[in-house]
């Protein structure tokens, strides 16, 4: 029996194999290691509810001056959501390569714009993006041999709000005053695109998780235990996918493709009260094809591509790393946490001779993208407390700090979860 229950969750672990991409965005996923439950003597099921809330959101573009050509640090790399990766949207650049030169001539007419320097027709915008909540469920049984089987499903809403586009002025500064209300026309007839604001909710991706964990005594002046980990998962994708007709809709998960995880890490039991520890991920995706957003001219921004077409998506790889040290006192331990989020870059593929392949993945959206985090931890475990040999709950307040990063939203967020151990 003990050996049926291996194989299959051998199987439910193994039976993907290939890309991952996920929204850069620093948010919690239920199957962070910050997020895991302590092990306890004589648990043999864990079951836990978290739930995380932004208070405040920006965003970090790349640090390179806009030639690409040389590396520099800028005084203000700290910027609006909309902003993440260019500062101003290129209407005009929109509808070249998607518009015959006649449609072009009568919206630059219709605007009384001249695009010869390529200065024109350009907008600043500007919005509110928020993650009012992001609730994670997670269940842990424990095998013999130290064989885990964790399921995990996150259900969240985000809120894009008071979005505005600003038109820029000719000297190329922010017309913080004057906010075109033609923009909005033109992205919905020209692109079927909604820039204004929006609220979506709905859930992300299921995981399955087969987890191997290990204790090993350590007869040291300092060092008590070691405990390693590896952890296999498989990505069910249930999550809610990207809309490309409303303005930075991402996708919930995965946008509807298949993965698989892999992630192992090593905890140090210093003394009975500290603990330091490493852990990685990586995250891979089968690649898919579905209706996108597709860069048709090199001019063109992110926000603003009136162009969709089917393509196929080749997910870049995802990692994620974290480094922690813990210290408990009686019922309370608190933790610090450094995070650190990579993905690799993606390209698209296109059936189409009309477009060049380089332009296409040149979408500053495709590109890498990074983002760090400082997680600070208050945990109360009332094991000794409750007087029920078989209920030993445990709650954590989490409070994280986006600070760096590249082509990414960086929230500042309080998270609260209750484990329940039986």
């Amino acid at each position: 029996m003990k050996n049926k229950k291996l194989i299959l969750l051998s199987i439910l672990s193994t039976f993907i194999n290939i890309t991952f991409a996920i929204p850069p965005i620093n948010l919690f996923r239920p199957s962070d290691r910050p997020l895991h439950p302590e092990p306890l003597l004589g648990v043999t099921f864990q079951f836990q509810i978290a739930d995380e809330s932004s208070y405040k959101t920006k965003a970090f573009q790349e640090n390179f001056d806009e030639f690409h050509s040389t590396y520099c640090l800028k005084p203000d790399r700290e910027v609006n959501a909309l902003r993440i990766y260019q500062d101003k949207q290129n209407l005009v650049a929109a509808l070249k390569g998607t518009q015959s030169q006649s449609d072009i001539g009568q919206f630059l007419q219709k605007f009384n714009i001249n695009d010869e320097n390529g200065t024109l027709g350009l907008y600043a915008p500007s919005g509110k993006l928020s993650v009012p909540f992001n609730i994670m469920l997670s269940s842990r049984y424990y095998f013999d041999h130290n064989v885990i089987l964790a399921c995990y499903l996150p259900a969240l809403a985000m809120e894009l709000k008071d979005v505005k586009w600003h038109s820029v002025k000719e000297d190329g500064s922010d017309n913080n005053h004057s906010e075109s209300k033609s923009i909005y026309q033109m992205a919905k007839q020209y692109g079927d695109l909604d820039i204004s604001g929006w609220k979506r909710i709905g859930v992300g991706d299921l995981t399955i998780q087969g987890i191997w964990m290990g204790d090993f005594p350590q007869d040291r002046p300092l060092l008590r235990n070691v405990r390693p980990q590896l952890r296999l998962a498989t990505i069910i994708p249930t999550g809610k996918e990207e809309d490309i007709d409303k303005l930075l809709a991402f996708p919930f998960a995965n946008d509807g493709a298949w993965g698989v995880m892999v992630s192992g890490g090593l905890d140090l039991f210093f003394t009975s009260h500290l603990k330091a520890g490493f852990d990685a991920e990586f995250l891979f995706l089968f690649g898919n094809t579905k209706l996108r957003r597709i860069k048709t001219n090199c001019d063109q921004t992110d926000l603003l591509l009136f162009t969709k077409m089917p393509a196929f998506k080749e997910f870049g790889m995802n990692q994620q790393f974290n480094l922690y040290a813990a210290a408990r006192w009686s019922i309370l331990q608190f933790k610090i946490d450094y995070q650190y989020l990579k993905n690799e870059e993606s390209k698209l593929y296109v059936c189409s001779n009309k477009l060049n392949p380089l332009i296409v993945n040149s979408a500053e959206s495709l590109q890498d993208w990074t983002a760090h985090s400082l997680i600070l931890g208050l945990k109360c475990y009332f094991d000794d407390h409750i007087n029920i040999s078989f209920y030993k709950p445990a709650i954590q307040g989490l409070l994280k700090l986006g600070f760096n990063g590249k082509r990414c939203i960086a929230i500042d967020s309080l998270s609260i979860n209750l484990t329940s151990n039986f």
